[in-house]
């Protein structure tokens, strides 16, 4: 701003005295009163003025008039004033700080309604007795309006009196002064809820006090009666006689001109370029302050000459003396000094609850700087360092409290905030940055003696100490690095105070019985210590005691942590409870939040890594016996508005509980992640697998009852030997066609509910991602390395015209491996089972076939295969058809192998293969226990009876019917007759009333069991168990047509045309049945047509076209089919664990296989060549290129990769 701080700053700095301070301050203080002066004739209302002695002796007798009226007035005031003494009166106690800020105003020039001198001047010397604190005191205490006013009357009585003013004027002068104070009082009431009496009272004094006169002229005071003249004066200890005396000779006019003079010489030099661009940080800078400074100069000089006009007279050159001190800021600083110790001065003789502002500064001596700085040219940048010095020396001795110099620092901050510094002068912005880094110092002792008991010491005494050094920081005025230096001395003086503090407290956490219970009070302690200091510190200062003390308490921990490392893992590994162990993991997340304070100090994942295994073994060892729990807890009665029971859930939970706590892990290392979790899906595997199988054996158990396969009861054996009798057959009858329950339907659920909580789980841990981290091991310690899968399909037997047969599957030992169900009452069995054998190198298999005669099985022959996994890889498929020994006849076995890993995709796939093996087993044998009847009656015997005659077909039908119903009855505890079929003869063709008339049981047997699987299975397993009824249908019928497909001719020949018309007829009605169209509603309840005619279904219409046809035709058809076959194949690849591993997966396999369906007429044809004579050679050739093109499809890729595996 000025030009005179610049030239201070830039000539030698020398010392100012007081004498030239006060000089300089005190033609600062005349300067602003005769601009009050000015102002005041410029328009205010003014005071009566002093007549002339003429005019004194030609009105002495009105001036005695009035003189006396005047006393009157003043009499009758103080009168009334003494004889006011009511309580009502009282005025509220916030009216004096009213009173006070109101008085302050109009000393100072501030209030434009109280702009007279003289008024001025008492109210000034009336401030000073506001704030005598016995005055204070006192009027607190009786809070009587009249004291104020008689305080007032008394303080302008003795101002007036100073005066050179007549006893009218003087008289007029203090009437027109204690009207003024009236309004004042009336003002300060206003909103306080005074008393109304006392309201009235002041209106009464009001209209007792005459007016002033403004009529009269202005009167010329002295100067040594200006606040600002004395405030100068008493700042510098100079009485009222050198006051006087150092402003006689002084007026109005003289002040002013002078102060033009300097503002002249100013802008001519500034004018002229001094000072330099040089001085400033740019061009732009010093044109920018330049022309402010030409401007701000140019208002001032043109506001003075308006109120003189004889100024413009003046010449800027004229040998007036300067009033500007050579050393402006020096002097500037010197005066505030002064200023600051007489309002210290008298701030200390207040009573301790009066107000204080932080700036320390009274209202008159702010005036006064701030007049200084403007007549002076100090720059705000100046003035700002100036008052930061001094009040940083004060707070240094102890003078004033950090509250003081806070405000003075802020003060200057938001100054450079709003001013950037890189405008000022250079010379300035070093004063201010040299007064900034001057404060860091004493605020840095301050802080060190806190920071020695940093833990127990509170935020509150530190925090704003170094917000105050980071505010310095920032204006950028001061090294950021030296700050940063002495602060570092500080960072290690709170290490050493966190140190101390936490081996005391390791001192009694080492007290404990248990690692984990020191480790865990320890680890509270410090999350505490941190989360209180945390909140206590912000991070917005030079260094965070919060943070300093949390990496100390960190790194300490942790390097306690990294001792007790053994401790720990023998500790924990060394229990086997699941839920402690999950506890001690629990503490993982907050020991890794603790160890990223202290790089390197540990690696909190290695330090748990074993545990969390030693947990995930717990944890399936625990689970063998929760699914043993839950299954026996288990009521099968569907849970909760599911369709599966309780188990289910149980299992759930046991499930859900360790991959919540390794996702709640949260573990970086992605490698070891993924071998967590590959550890958790094979404990995932193995309780599905130990849950499903479990399901099965009790399914099993209801299905396949013991008393039914070894000795049968009195019932089922009469059941029997009627069932022999009716139908004419010389055999054994199979067990009795059972009922199904609701809890076997409850069952099958839970394996549906299973697979999709197996689903859930893999797609919550996103088992793709992982196994794309993990790369897949050869397999886990104590897993086999290969897995085979070997399919029973079906046999065909040879000298048995019908047994009930099963396999079992044993190795070289003559140990069992496996076992299939049994197949009742047929020579061409189908098992369609799937036994998964492990193995780590090659092994010979034999299959077994036995059928069941009484309790003691025969044996039908047996098969040896070679199971070698040089010969096979994991997509590949082996079929063939193994001859069994003693002439038994043949079996057919589907073979293929997978390599074993210890991979999480793996795990999936082998336990969704096993919930959909476990699944397709029950339904099997809950279809084989349907078959019974379905075999019963959709046979050849039922045919040759309808057609040939040979038995009244109504009676035939009526006892299998009797039988049925008296076995439902049996098993339901009641018994009921049946009425006798009357004999009719049959000599017209048979109707379809008639033909369906022959499936009737088998309908209402449907009837009976269909509705307990649609009410008691869920809308899926439903639908899957239906269409597995309408599979098992179609194959009795393809039973009745043809035999199976084989390479040797069958002993079984074609039905006749009308037998043929009858079996498609049956066909026709069940698929109406289990489509169950309903034509009102246009809804079909049962299964689809489109999967009710599906490849199987074409196939046997594909049967009408052929049945009739040559041999040669049927076996160009053949050819036709295979070179079909061969020009269109597809890669076709098979099924593996790792592509089923999911349930959309699964969907997709499927729909895969749907495409990938085999030609049908091909198929038949070969079947019904198999019941011509002459065509063994041809079947014999066909199915070996069959086989072979099969071999090629599905083998080649993996054959290539076979050998690069065997090459390596």
């Amino acid at each position: 701003m000025s030009f005179a701080s610049n030239a201070s700053a830039s000539g030698a700095r020398r010392a100012v005295s007081d004498a030239e301070a006060y000089s300089y301050a005190l033609h600062v203080a005349c300067v602003e009163y005769a601009l009050e002066v000015y102002r005041s004739r410029a328009g205010t209302p003014q005071m009566p003025a002093a007549p002339t002695p003429a005019a004194a002796g030609s009105s002495s007798s009105t001036a005695r008039r009035s003189s006396e009226g005047a006393r009157r007035t003043i009499g009758a005031l103080t009168d009334r004033l003494r004889d006011s003494g009511s309580p009502r009166t009282r005025f509220p106690e916030k009216m004096i700080r009213r009173l006070t800020d109101c008085i302050q105003r109009v000393a100072m020039g501030r209030d434009p309604t109280y702009t007279q001198p003289s008024l001025r001047q008492t109210c000034g010397v009336f401030f000073g007795t506001l704030n005598d604190p016995p005055t204070v005191r006192r009027l607190r205490e009786n809070r009587r309006i009249e004291e104020v006013i008689m305080l007032f009357v008394s303080t302008a009585t003795a101002t007036l009196n100073k005066r050179p003013l007549s006893d009218a004027e003087r008289r007029a002068e203090l009437d027109m002064q204690i009207a003024a104070l009236l309004d004042m009082l009336k003002e300060c009431l206003r909103g306080l809820g005074a008393p109304r009496e006392l309201t009235e009272m002041l209106d009464e004094f009001s209209v007792g006090t005459p007016a002033p006169d403004t009529s009269a002229p202005l009167p010329v005071l002295p100067a040594s009666t200006n606040t600002l003249v004395r405030a100068a004066a008493a700042a510098f200890g100079v009485d009222d006689a050198q006051l006087a005396q150092d402003t006689e000779a002084t007026d109005a006019l003289s002040s002013i001109s002078a102060a033009t003079t300097d503002l002249k010489r100013v802008v001519s030099r500034v004018s002229a370029g001094t000072p330099g661009a040089d001085e400033f940080a740019s061009a732009d800078a010093h044109q920018a302050w330049r022309t402010a400074e030409l401007t701000t100069l140019s208002e001032r000089i043109v506001e003075l000459c308006q109120l003189e006009p004889q100024l413009l007279r003046l010449a800027s050159d004229n040998e007036a003396p300067a009033r500007i001190p050579p050393c402006a800021p020096a002097c500037y600083r010197l005066v505030l000094e002064r200023c600051l110790d007489a309002d210290l001065a008298r701030i200390r003789s207040q009573q301790a609850d009066d107000h204080v502002p932080l700036g320390i500064l009274s209202p008159t001596h702010t005036a006064l700087l701030e007049a200084c700085a403007l007549h002076w040219r100090v720059s705000r940048g100046a003035a700002a360092a100036a008052h930061l010095h001094v009040v940083r020396s004060r707070y240094d001795r102890g003078e004033v409290p950090l509250e003081c110099l806070s405000d003075s620092l802020g003060a200057a901050v938001r100054l450079v905030r709003a001013d950037p510094p890189s405008t000022w002068l250079r010379a300035d912005a070093a004063l201010l940055a040299g007064t900034l880094a001057a404060v860091v110092d004493p605020l840095l002792r301050t802080v060190y003696p806190l920071c020695e008991r940093i833990v127990d010491t509170d935020p509150a005494s530190v925090v704003p100490l170094l917000a105050m050094v980071q505010s310095i920081v920032r204006t950028d005025l001061v090294d950021s690095a030296a700050v940063a230096a002495k602060c570092d001395v500080l960072v290690g003086v709170v290490r050493a105070s966190a140190t101390q503090a936490y081996a005391a407290e390791a001192a009694v956490a080492a007290r404990k019985h248990s690692v984990f219970d020191t480790l865990i009070t320890l680890l509270d302690w410090v999350e505490a210590q941190h989360r209180r200091l945390a909140a206590g510190y912000p991070r917005a200062l030079p260094f965070s005691p919060a943070e300093v003390v949390a990496d100390e308490h960190a790194r300490l921990f942790c390097h306690d942590c990294a001792s007790m490392r053994g401790a720990i893992h023998a500790e924990c590994l060394g229990v086997d409870d699941a839920r402690a162990v999950a506890d001690a993991l629990a503490l993982l997340g907050r020991i890794r939040a603790v160890a990223e304070r202290a790089p390197g100090a540990l690696d909190a994942e290695a330090l748990f890594a074993p545990v969390v295994r030693h947990w995930l073994d717990v944890a399936q060892r625990r689970g063998q016996d929760w699914v043993v729990n839950a299954i026996r807890a288990d009521s099968f009665v569907p849970d909760h508005g599911t369709d599966y029971s309780s188990s289910v859930r149980d299992l759930h939970d046991a499930l859900q509980q360790p991959a919540q706590v390794l996702g709640a892990l949260a573990w970086s290392n992605t490698t070891e992640r993924a071998g967590f979790y590959t550890r958790f899906a094979r404990m995932t595997a193995e309780l599905v697998e130990r849950y499903s199988r479990t399901i099965e054996a009790l399914f099993m158990d209801e299905m396949l009852p013991r008393e039914n396969i070894s000795t049968p009861t009195p019932e089922v054996s009469a059941w029997v030997e009627r069932a022999r009798a009716t139908l004419g057959a010389d055999r054994p009858a199979p067990p009795t066609a059972q009922v199904i329950e609701p809890a076997s339907c409850v069952k099958l659920n839970n394996i549906e509910g299973t697979r999709a909580l197996l689903d859930a789980l893999y797609h919550q841990i996103d088992a793709d991602a992982v196994a794309a981290v993990a790369a897949p091991k050869d397999s886990a310690e104590g897993v086999p390395q290969f897995v085979f899968a070997v399919k029973l399909v079906q046999a065909e037997l040879a000298g048995v015209p019908a047994a009930d047969t099963f396999v079992t599957l044993s190795d070289v030992r003559g140990s069992r491996l496996a076992k299939t169900r049994t197949i009742y009452d047929t020579a061409t069995p189908r098992w369609d089972e799937v036994f998964d054998l492990g193995t780590d190198e090659a092994m010979w298999l034999s299959a077994t076939v036995w059928a069941r005669d009484g309790a003691t099985p025969v044996l039908l022959g047996r098969a040896s295969l070679r199971l070698d996994p040089a010969l096979f890889v994991d997509v590949n498929v082996h079929e063939t058809w193994l001859e069994l020994t003693n002439g038994g006849g043949r079996i057919h076995v589907r073979l293929s192998m997978e390599s074993a890993h210890d991979d999480i995709l793996f795990y999936f796939g082998r336990a969704f293969r096993v919930l959909k093996r476990v699944e397709a087993d029950m339904v099997r044998v809950l279809i084989d226990r349907m078959a019974v009847c379905m075999r019963q009656i959709l046979s050849r015997a039922t045919l040759r009876t309808l057609v040939k005659g040979r038995l009244n077909i109504d009676r035939a039908l009526g006892n299998v019917r009797a039988l049925y119903v008296s076995a439902m009855e049996r098993a339901n505890g009641t018994a009921a007759t049946i009425p006798p079929v009357e004999p009719r003869r049959r000599d017209a063709p048979l109707s379809d009333v008639e033909i369906e008339a022959a499936i009737v049981p088998l309908l209402d047997y449907l009837d009976e069991n269909l509705g307990t699987l649609k009410a008691s299975l869920s809308e899926d397993e439903a639908q899957l168990v239906l269409t597995r009824i309408w599979k098992e249908v179609l194959y009795t019928i393809e039973s009745l047509l043809v035999p199976p497909l084989a390479a040797t001719p069958s002993e079984m020949t074609q039905l006749s045309e009308k037998e043929v018309d009858i079996v498609f007829k049956w066909l026709s009605f069940l698929r109406s049945y289990f489509n169950a169209y309903d034509p009102d509603t246009g809804v079909a309840h049962g299964i689809p047509l489109d999967v009710l005619q599906g490849p199987k279904y074409r196939e046997l219409l594909s049967y009408l076209l052929l049945h009739d046809q040559s041999t040669d035709a049927l076996m160009i058809e053949c050819v036709r089919g295979f070179q079909a076959r061969l020009a269109s194949a597809p890669d076709r690849r098979s099924k593996a664990g790792v592509d089923q591993r999911s349930l959309g997966t699964i969907r997709a396999h499927k729909r895969a296989k749907a495409e990938e369906a085999e030609p049908a007429m091909t198929h038949m044809a070969m079947k019904i060549l198999r019941m011509r004579p002459g065509t063994a050679d041809f079947l014999a050739q066909q199915l070996i290129s069959m086989d072979s093109l099969q071999q090629a499809l599905s083998a080649g890729p993996g054959l290539r990769r076979m050998s690069r595996r065997l090459d390596n």
